[in-house]
This record gives C-alpha cells, sequence and structure tokens, in this order.
C-alpha cells in the first residue's frame, strides 16, 4: 500500500513575524526599534535578494491599510526608510536588487485598491492607506533626485487629488499631505518647477477657492515668488490682498460662491481646526501694504465670523481653538488683538459656569493665557491688559480667581509694571454721568490691588527683592491714600470711604506678613497722608496741642528705636506702629482716637522708667492694657493683629494689675449689663466681626468617655439660648394680639364701624398705632440685647487670644498663675460654647508649656506661696461642680499648681493631703482625682494613694 506524501510546510522567519507585529505596537520606541530592524535585514551588506525587497514593499503596503493598533504609523516609517534605501529610477550599474519608483507607485495604487465588494470600513481602510503610502513617498525624496522623471512626481501626486476630490472627508489631511510637500521642495533642486505642478493640478481640479487650495497658494507664493500662477483665481494674484477679505473668510469658514465650489463643500464637522487658518493668519502678523491687516481679517472672520451671535457651538469651539494657538505663538504687540466684542461675551459666559457647552474649552483657553504670561514680563503685561479690557470684575464675572492669580503668581519686574497699569485706571475721572460706573472701576480694581498685598508673601530679609517688593506696596497704599484723603480726586464720599477700608485691608496683611519691620509700610502710609493738605483734620487748640505733643512722642519713639537693638528695639517698634494707626485712625475721623493718643503718651512716659517684674506695680503696663482693649473691642481684623503683635513685645511689661484689667473682662456677664460695666453707653453700638473658631493653636482634648448628658454637661449650648428667643417671640406675639384684640374690642362688647363716628374712628387709629409702636419698642430692645451678647462674646474670644500669647511667653512667670482661676470661673459660668471651649484649651496649653519649660527661680521656701494658693482656689473651684469639660480644666489646673509648688520646692506630701481632703466633697468629680493619681504613677514621686 502506496502512503501519502507529507507536504512539506513553507519556512517561516520567525523574527520577521514578530518585527511586523511591533511595526503596529502603540508604543513608538518599540515601533521605531521594529523598523530599524527591519531595514537592518534588508541592508545591502547583508544582500537581500529582490524577492524579500519586494515581498516587503507588499507587505508594508498592506500593513498601511490596517486599521489596527498604530500599524499605519510603524508601517509609513519603515516604507519611507525603505524606498530611501532601495528605489531608483534606473537598474544600477552593480546589479544590486533595487525597486523601480514607477513600479512602487503602480504597487501603490494597485494594493490600496478596492474591489466592489468591499464594505464602507474596508474602502476607507484602504483610501487611508494610499495616503500614508503617498506621504512615504514623498518623505523618502527619491522622486526629487537629479536623475528623477517628472512622470513619476506626477503620478503620485495624481493619486492624492484623487482622493481629495473624491473623498470629501479626507481632503484636508490630502491637503496638509501636498502643503508639507511644498514646504520640503524649498530645498530640493528644481522645486519651483515640482511645485508649479502642484500647484496646476490644484487648479485644474478646482481647489483654490477651498481651504486647501488656499494653503498650498499662499505656500507655493511665499517658496517661490517667481512663480507662475494661474490667472483670475484671486485679485492680482494675491489671495491676501485687501479686496479678497471676504473671499477669505468664505473660504476659511468653507461656505460656498458658487457652483463650481459647491461640491466641494464638506457634509461633516471636525473637531479639529484647519490647518488654513493657521497659514492664512500666520501670513498676515506682519503688516505689508495693499494686504489685509490681521486686525481686519480677524475682526471679519474670526470674530464675527465664528463668534457671531448666530453662529453654532462647533463653531465657537473652532474659534476657541483658535484663539489658543495665537496665545501661545502670536507676537506681544498681537495678543490684545485676539480680544475682539463677541469673543470676550462669549468667553465669559461660558467661564461663568460648568454647564455651558464650551465651558471645558474656554476654560482651557484661561490655562493658555496663564501660560503665556508666564513666558515673559511683556507677555504678562499684554495678557492682564487683554483681561481687563475684557472687564475689570472678570473674576466675579467669570467666577474664578483668574487675576488674583495672575497678580499672585508675576514675578517682581512683571508687577512693578502691572501695578501702575492698575493705580492709572484708578486715576481716570468717571465718564459724564457716569457716576455709578466710576463707583464700580474703584472698587473692581482696588479689589485687584489688595488681593495682590493678601496673597503674597514678603520676601525674605535681607535679599533686593524685599525691599522690591516694599516698594511696590508702598505705591498702591500711596495711591488709595491720595485718593481717599483728596477732595479732588473722588466726586463722592463713598469712594473716600472705600479707598480708606482698602488701605485698612491692606495692613491688615503687611503687618501680619512683613515680620522684618512691620512698622515700615504703615509709616509710609502716615507720612504721605501728613503732606496732603485735604487730609489734616481741623481742630480746636486744644486738640492740635494733644496732636503736636504725638507727633513729638512718635518721633522720640522713632529715635530711641533706631539707636536701640534686641528686645528694647522690638518693643519700641511695636509701641511706635501703635502711635501710628492712632494716627491713622484720627484722620480716619475717629474722635476717640484723640483719647486714645493722650493715653498712649502717659504710657510710654510710665513705660519708659519702669523696671518690670512680678512685684512691679507701676502703671505702665496697665495703661498699655487699657489703650489695647479699646483696640480689641472695636470690630476690625486690623486691630485685633495689631493688638496682638503690641501685647506679644510687652508681655514681660504686664504686671498683675495690667492682667486684672483682662480678667474684669472675661468676668462681665455677655449681655447688656455687662457692657455698661465696660463700656460708655453713650457710645452707639456697632457690629461685631464674625470670630473665626479655629483662630487659636490651642488643641482641646476632652478625655474620651465623657458623656454630655450628665448633668451641667451641656449648659453652654447655644441652642438653649435659641430656645429662649423663639420662647419669648411666643410670648411677645400673644401678648401683641391680646393688646390688639382688646383695642379692637374683640372681646365682648362688640360694634359695627358702620355705627362708629369720625372722632371714635381717629380714636381708634391712634390706639392701634400706639400697639404697633409698643411692638417695634419691644423688637428693638430684643436686638439690643442680642446685638449685646455677640458684642461680649467677641470681646472674650479676643482678650483670651491674648492671654493665649501671655502664657505662651510668661508660663514659668508668677503672674500668670493669677489668670487660672477666671478661668475656671469663666468656663463654669459662660452660656457661650466657644468661649468655654477657649479657655479650657488655655488651661490646656498653659500647663503643657510649664511642663517643658524650666522654673526661672531657683525653689525657695518664699516662693511656694503662689502655688500653695492655687492649689487651694483650684480645689475650692472643683468643688462647685460643673460639666465635663469644667471637671476636665480644674484637673489640669491641678496637676499644673502641683508642678508649680514641687518646682518652687515644696513637697509632694502637703498636695496629696491637699488631695485626700477633697476626695471627701461629693461634687468634685472622679475625673479631678484619677487624673492626679495616674500623674503620680507615671512620675513615681510617691506612692499612689487608696481612694477614700
Amino acid at each position: 500500500m502506496s502512503k501519502k506524501r507529507r507536504r512539506e510546510q513553507p519556512s517561516v522567519d520567525l523574527q520577521l513575524v514578530e518585527i511586523y507585529e511591533d511595526l503596529a505596537n502603540d508604543n513608538p520606541d518599540i515601533r521605531v526599534k521594529a523598523a530599524q530592524q527591519l531595514l537592518s535585514k534588508l541592508a545591502a551588506e547583508n544582500n537581500p535578494s529582490q524577492e524579500q525587497i519586494n515581498k516587503s514593499l507588499k507587505r508594508l503596503i498592506r500593513g498601511l491599510c490596517s486599521g489596527r493598533k498604530s500599524a499605519r504609523l510603524g508601517y509609513s516609517i519603515a516604507l519611507t526608510e525603505l524606498l530611501a534605501q532601495h528605489a531608483r529610477n534606473d537598474q544600477s550599474t552593480t546589479g544590486a536588487p533595487f525597486l523601480s519608483i514607477p513600479d512602487v507607485i503602480q504597487s501603490l495604487q494597485d494594493l490600496t485598491q478596492t474591489t466592489g465588494q468591499a464594505s464602507g470600513q474596508e474602502e476607507r481602510d484602504h483610501c487611508i492607506g494610499r495616503l500614508f503610502g503617498s506621504e512615504a513617498l514623498i518623505k523618502s525624496q527619491i522622486l526629487f533626485t537629479p536623475s528623477a522623471s517628472g512622470d513619476n512626481w506626477d503620478s503620485a501626486i495624481d493619486l492624492i487629488f484623487e482622493l481629495a476630490k473624491k473623498k470629501a472627508w479626507l481632503r484636508e489631511e490630502c491637503g496638509w499631505v501636498l502643503f508639507n510637500s511644498l514646504q520640503l521642495l524649498k530645498t530640493v533642486l528644481n522645486g519651483q518647477i515640482f511645485t508649479q505642478i502642484v500647484l496646476k493640478k490644484a487648479h485644474t481640479n478646482d481647489l483654490f477657492r477651498t481651504s486647501e487650495g488656499l494653503s498650498l497658494w499662499i505656500a507655493g507664493q511665499q517658496n517661490f515668488p517667481e512663480l507662475a500662477l494661474p490667472k483670475h483665481v484671486f485679485h492680482r494674484k494675491d489671495p491676501l490682498h485687501r479686496r479678497e477679505k471676504s473671499n477669505l473668510c468664505r473660504i476659511l469658514h468653507g461656505t460656498s460662491d458658487g457652483e463650481s465650489t459647491a461640491s466641494l463643500q464638506k457634509g461633516f464637522w471636525s473637531s479639529r481646526l484647519h490647518f488654513a487658518w493657521g497659514v492664512v493668519f500666520s501670513s498676515v502678523l506682519e503688516d505689508q501694504p495693499k494686504r489685509v491687516s490681521f486686525a481686519d481679517l480677524w475682526k471679519e472672520a474670526v470674530d464675527e465670523g465664528l463668534f457671531a451671535a448666530s453662529a453654532s457651538k462647533e463653531r465657537k469651539y473652532w474659534g476657541f481653538l483658535l484663539i489658543q494657538r495665537f496665545i501661545l505663538s502670536a507676537p506681544t504687540k498681537t495678543i490684545p488683538t485676539l480680544f475682539q466684542k463677541n469673543f470676550k461675551s462669549c468667553f465669559k459666559i461660558q467661564l461663568a459656569s460648568k454647564d455651558r457647552y464650551l465651558h471645558s474649552i474656554a476654560d482651557r483657553t484661561l490655562k493658555t493665557l496663564h501660560q503665556r504670561a508666564a513666558t515673559s514680563t511683556t507677555s504678562y503685561i499684554a495678557v492682564v491688559s487683554a483681561i481687563l479690557e475684557i472687564d475689570l470684575a472678570f473674576d466675579r464675572l467669570t467666577k474664578t480667581k483668574t487675576l488674583e492669580q495672575l497678580l499672585s503668581d508675576a514675578d517682581l519686574e512683571s508687577l512693578e509694571a502691572v501695578v501702575p497699569l492698575l493705580t492709572n485706571l484708578l486715576t481716570l475721572p468717571p465718564k459724564e454721568g457716569k457716576v455709578q460706573d466710576g463707583s464700580a472701576l474703584a472698587r473692581a480694581v482696588s479689589d485687584l490691588l489688595v488681593s495682590l498685598v493678601r496673597t503674597r508673601s514678603f520676601p525674605s530679609e535681607g535679599t533686593s527683592e524685599l525691599s522690591q517688593y516694599r516698594d511696590i506696596v508702598t505705591a498702591i497704599l500711596k495711591c488709595f491714600a491720595h485718593l481717599a484723603y483728596t477732595t479732588s480726586s473722588n466726586p463722592t464720599l463713598i469712594q473716600n470711604e472705600l479707598f480708606k477700608e482698602r488701605i485698612t485691608s491692606c495692613l491688615t496683611h503687611t503687618i501680619a506678613k512683613d515680620s522684618t519691620d512691620p512698622s515700615l509700610l504703615p509709616n509710609s502710609v502716615l507720612s504721605y497722608v501728613r503732606e496732603l493738605p485735604d487730609a489734616v483734620p481741623q481742630a480746636e487748640e486744644e486738640i492740635s496741642t494733644v496732636l503736636d505733643r504725638g507727633w513729638d512722642t512718635l518721633d522720640k519713639i522713632t529715635s530711641r528705636e533706631q539707636a536701640a537693638s534686641g528686645q528694647v528695639k522690638h518693643m519700641l517698634g511695636a509701641l511706635k506702629m501703635l502711635y501710628i494707626f492712632v494716627f491713622l485712625q484720627i484722620f480716619k475721623g475717629d474722635t476717640d482716637a484723640i483719647n486714645i493718643l493722650e493715653e498712649l503718651r502717659n504710657c510710654y512716659k510710665s513705660l519708659r522708667n519702669s523696671k518690670v517684674s512680678d512685684d512691679d506695680d507701676g502703671a505702665g503696663g496697665a495703661m498699655l492694657v487699657e489703650v489695647l482693649l479699646s483696640f480689641v473691642s472695636k470690630p476690625s481684623k486690623l486691630f485685633r493683629r495689631l493688638t496682638s503683635q503690641v501685647f506679644s513685645a510687652y508681655t514681660n511689661a504686664i504686671n498683675e494689675q495690667g492682667l486684672l484689667l483682662m480678667i474684669n473682662v472675661l468676668e462681665a456677664k455677655e449681655d447688656a449689663s455687662g457692657l455698661e460695666t465696660l463700656f460708655d453707653r453713650e457710645e452707639d453700638g456697632s457690629d461685631v466681626e464674625m470670630i473665626d473658631e479655629d483662630a487659636s493653636d490651642v488643641e482641646i482634648d476632652m478625655t474620651a468617655g465623657m458623656s454630655s448628658t450628665e448633668p451641667g454637661g451641656d449648659h453652654f449650648s447655644e441652642s438653649e439660648s435659641a430656645d429662649n428667643d423663639n420662647e419669648e417671640d411666643g410670648k411677645e406675639l400673644e401678648a401683641f394680639n391680646a393688646k390688639l384684640a382688646q383695642t379692637l374690642r374683640t372681646h365682648g362688647d362688640e360694634s359695627s364701624d358702620d355705627d362708629m363716628n369720625d372722632e371714635q374712628m381717629e380714636a381708634l387709629d391712634a390706639q392701634i398705632t400706639s400697639v404697633f409702636k409698643h411692638r417695634n419698642g419691644a423688637r428693638n430692645k430684643k436686638k439690643e440685647k442680642k446685638d449685646a451678647r455677640e458684642t461680649m462674646v467677641a470681646f472674650k474670644l479676643r482678650v483670651l487670644e491674648l492671654l493665649e500669647i501671655f502664657v505662651k511667653q510668661e508660663a514659668t512667670s508668677t503672674r500668670a498663675l493669677t489668670i487660672v482661676t477666671p478661668l475656671l470661673q469663666l468656663i463654669n459660668s459662660t452660656s457661650n460654647k466657644r468661649i468655654s471651649e477657649k479657655a479650657c484649651g488655655l488651661i490646656q496649653l498653659f500647663a503643657k508649656i510649664y511642663k517643658l519649660a524650666k522654673a526661672e527661680q531657683t525653689p525657695a521656701s518664699e516662693s511656694l506661696a503662689p502655688g500653695r494658693m492655687l492649689l487651694q482656689q483650684v480645689h475650692r473651684q472643683a468643688a462647685e461642680g460643673g460639666s465635663n469639660a469644667y471637671a476636665m480644666a480644674c484637673s489640669r489646673s491641678n496637676l499644673l499648681a502641683t508642678k508649680v509648688i514641687l518646682n518652687s520646692g515644696g513637697s509632694i506630701d502637703e498636695v496629696l493631703e491637699m488631695n485626700s481632703a477633697s476626695q471627701k466633697l461629693c461634687k468634685i468629680r472622679d475625673v479631678f482625682f484619677e487624673n492626679f493619681r495616674n500623674w503620680l504613677t507615671q512620675s513615681r514621686q510617691a506612692p499612689v494613694p487608696a481612694s477614700g
């Protein structure tokens, strides 16, 4: 029986299979490496056969028709290099294998041709493959060699023009390939001849009235000015001529201007901006005689075309893409031209809401502006000016922080250029009858300048940038001062007051950030204002005397500060800054500042000769505290920061008398009666600044396991006061209804209106009016009570902030011990949660700092008294009972008093004796003794006593 002969399997080059697979990889590095390996195998030194080269050519062309991964990109690179190595017009004299250029063109045409049974996707893939293959032919430059035939070039571009004419969706890509080929021909021998062939075929195919043909004409004319161009296409053979502006706009917009071009219009929209826009506008950036200007063409083609009110969202999308391109690439002088009326309106609207269709592209345009602004100072000025031209209130209208961020991120050179631009806007006189617009401008621009001061940090000490930045801020402050205190600068009192507030806002931030010399900028403002004739207040002789003495004292403080050093210099600088702000308040029209000025003078005289110690009973520290409390009571963030800085410099000068003044504030009731105790009630009340609950850096450590439901655990809940208010409202309404009903005689004896005469009606009206007046009076009283409560809460919180500063700097001083008991009393008596938490945190901070700090004095028996007294007071306070927070505060105070006694040379035995005696009092919480026993165990000072 005969055996069947086994079919021989063809040999497969696995390495070549892997190379072709890698050519389609999405990683560009892998694709390039695969192309290098393929070309290495087909290099002349490896003696490839003609069959191998032909097979590789066909395999690469077929690969261009594949939509798999990145096949077209990888295969086109390999094909370009293969043609550059092996394609020639004639047989080589060496007899080596080669690729004939006509055969290559024919192979490209045959292998990318689809049959009638091909699907739409297959036809699309083959068309794209033909375009990629044609591009590879051009890039390989085999068509431009000295021995190359013009017929080959003619055949190659015929394939592209055929695609452009046949497939409208591919025409832009065909135009891009031809446009790049014209740029390549600039460096090629006989490039003008090849360019002439391209333009002739474009004319034959009626493409010059399309965006692609327009780009080819402009590129050919720029590369070869002597080129023979077709007649009767553009005026004087120049598509950029002034008379062609309307035609240019129609071509760029893709609209038909006749039957000849109607068939060439696209029937679809692409999200990609056509390359012709860049070609045209780049060509008119520089003004040339008889050519359309960039500004005119931009206005008609872009602003009145793409951004017209009736334009579709798709066209506006193109407009944003074009704006982004030229923001990055256009000369600086051209940037303002990009911001025309319709674009500005569209830009604002699209940025204002994330729900807008074009918000995303508008936001990217905004980021492009930031990119350009960061390139140079001139670009920064151009961008800021353009945004200001859109709207001075751009940030508010668009709900962004564009201008604020630009001012914050700018370097000092850019700021030096842009600040005068903004200040000049403020000095412009308002248009006739447009005072309201002038006020809006003043508010918008001044807000920008304040944001600049608020968001930027001061440069480091000792650098040239610090002096440079101070000069910038000084220029802003002087501009505000000029507008605030010169009556001829502004037509309205409202604007004068606006700029005074802006000065206050700026100084609030500068004194907090300028750690080197916080009084420098306020002093420069004061010196400038003092020289303004309209700013000096007209005062009586007595007040003028006070002002003159104040100026003399300020000069003395300044002289002493310049000669001093160390802590003395710091203290004099703080007092000087206090003087400066008192004078600024006087210029601002605050009559109370006159009295404060005289008090400061006496305070300075007292502090100058005082020797501060724990036993010092001088009045200097107390007088300073009294002045600072008058500042703290005002609802101003500036005064809050100013007071903190001055108080921080003089904590070592604050004696027990000064601390007592602050304690008196804490002990006052949180109502109108408390205000009557502390303030002169003849003054009108003012709104209270909202206190930031997170302003303190004290950590409130509540012990786990404490329940707020225990007796007294929530006695300071603010909901209680709200319930009381609602209950009072109900009672007030009931009383009002009863009184009104009685007046209208709805109870018992009722009578008809018809039975009343005129006198009775008038009497009834008078009674009703009296009832309503009484109710309004009751409402006003209720509001006064609420305002008084808020004022006292704010005042106490600020005093606690001052005491926090004192504790941080003077925790080891015996003077600091005097505040512990008042703090415990405050915690147990206040009805405000924030005050209670603040006081608890202050005691915790005190205990922590004292634990870490070393005692200032050598242990001695005579220094035991303050610690013993504090221990007794703490145990008396703990016996009064209270909330969980109060019990924890008492516990911490107990441990603090214990450490004070031990650091003063005392014995733990007397502390144990006191705690043992207090354990018999039932009102003291268990946590008070538990924490003490835990501390004893950890410190190993003595054995733990048994609980009794």
